[in-house]
């Protein structure tokens, strides 16, 4: 399944010539030649998306131009602060940008990027005070009035968000991020337009449709059933202050008329926070893209940059659930999609090592060339984990998730509950199991 815009892009400012980006005359010829190749490997990283190496000699470089600097170098510590975006190390891009700003309180390019970790870190209100500090700095600021039209969606404020949105388009007409945004943010506004709404309010989530009473009741007891799963597996968080909300179209056509992705049966949206499907021709078919997209929906409430492996690797290892109405339990079973796939990939060699798909950024484990063979993988490791010896690593996963519930970055979470692990043998009991598994 597709999450309509997924986690939200990392939105840079282009460099144009601003005071702000110009090297002074008094920094060291070879800082300032540091600084530059930093900023060329950040560039060609750019380029694909794959190389996180490239990143990290970045970083280096960056770093490079720090120390050998005479004097505070604002803006080596602000492609610092962009480049660890980059490698999702957002407690240290926060780090580096507030120093930047204490060295340049002018520098509006480096608050709106300051304001785009807080952000990713889910701090919507310091986010939205961040971008407006900005924009006191330059009030013509496109990107800003954008972005903080994104953290207003994240805070349910969708006037404000629409009131950003809209400013930034008549800075920058031809702003592609904006004109999609305006396009979500108008439909959020106007709801999704049913001739007659039928609604349907649980323990935990808003559900409406254009279908009936019934149906809206049928799916409100499966997302609250398939809900109860996930919290007897995660350990027990703050229980969400606003209910997780779910629109069900009945047809397709109106599903993909309210501005659904293509080809998709069902998405979650990051940015309102909302569950959009429509109803199947099966019931199985319906329930497994609710199981699967409503654990997005769970997660996201928690986690607003959850690994890309954790998440889908759940939302497959959910999707296939079945509820026995006989021991009243949801039974875990195997993904059809996934299976065989992932079988295939492991006899021919071509599957990444554990740890490098566990630390991928989003856009590294959307590479068109390896997305598939990535979410088989994903979901693989996902039921291994749980299930390998009567759940004998289920802990870690318990424990990868409590790293990333204390805002740690996918390097600190999987040193935390993986990195005292021998990686090597678990992979290896990970290929045999996997290998041995069939469908049921």
């Amino acid at each position: 399944m597709i999450r309509a815009l997924g986690l939200v892009l990392l939105l840079l400012w282009q460099e144009q010539e601003s005071p702000n980006l110009k090297v002074p005359a008094d920094i060291p010829p070879a800082a300032v030649e540091a600084d530059r190749k930093g900023q060329e490997l950040l560039e060609q990283y750019k380029k694909e998306y794959k190389d996180r190496g490239l990143v990290e000699q970045a970083i280096e470089q960056f770093k490079k131009a720090e120390r050998i600097a005479a004097r505070p170098f604002a803006l080596a510590a602000y492609h610092l602060g962009i480049a660890y975006q980059h490698t999702e190390e957002f407690k240290e891009a926060r780090r580096k940008l507030e120093r930047c700003l204490e060295l340049n309180p002018n520098f509006h390019e480096a608050a709106l990027e300051l304001a785009d970790t807080f952000a990713w870190l889910k701090s919507y209100d310091a986010a939205v005070k961040t971008y407006d500090r900005a924009l006191a700095m330059k009030p013509d600021f496109a990107d800003a009035h954008r972005n903080k039209g994104i953290a207003c969606m994240r805070k349910g404020d969708f006037a404000a968000a629409q009131k950003a949105v809209d400013r930034a388009l008549e800075l920058n007409a031809k702003d592609a991020t904006a004109i999609a945004l305006k396009g979500i943010v108008d439909k959020e506004v106007a709801g999704p337009g049913f001739a007659k709404e039928f609604r349907k309010e649980t323990e935990h989530f808003i559900v409406t449709t254009d279908v009936d009473d019934r149906f809206s009741e049928w799916i409100g007891r499966h997302v609250e059933l398939v809900t109860k799963k996930y919290e007897s597996i995660f350990p027990r968080q703050q229980k969400p202050k606003d209910k997780y909300r779910v629109i069900v179209f009945g047809a397709q056509k109106d599903y993909l008329g309210y501005g659904a992705p293509k080809n998709t049966g069902g998405y979650y949206q990051d940015l309102t926070k909302k569950l959009v499907f429509y109803r199947q021709a099966k019931e199985s078919d319906t329930l497994l893209v609710l199981y699967h997209e409503t654990f997005h929906q769970f997660l996201a409430y928690y986690l607003d940059h959850a690994p890309q492996w954790f998440n889908e690797g759940h939302g497959d290892y959910f999707g296939p659930s079945s509820y026995n109405e006989k021991t009243k339990q949801m039974e875990i079973r195997t993904n059809p999609w996934r299976l065989q796939a992932i079988q295939g990939g492991i006899q021919r060699g071509n599957i990444q090592p554990l740890p490098k798909l566990m630390q991928m950024t989003q856009k590294e484990m959307y590479d068109p060339k390896t997305m598939g063979m990535n979410y088989a993988q994903a979901w693989s490791m996902v039921y291994f984990f749980w299930h390998y010896e009567n759940g004998k690593y289920g802990r870690l996963l318990q424990e990868y998730f409590r790293s990333l519930m204390k805002e740690e970055d996918l390097k600190g979470a999987y040193d935390a509950a993986f990195g005292k692990q021998d990686m090597k043998r678990i992979e290896e009991e990970w290929k045999k199991f996997t290998l041995e598994l069939r469908p049921n």
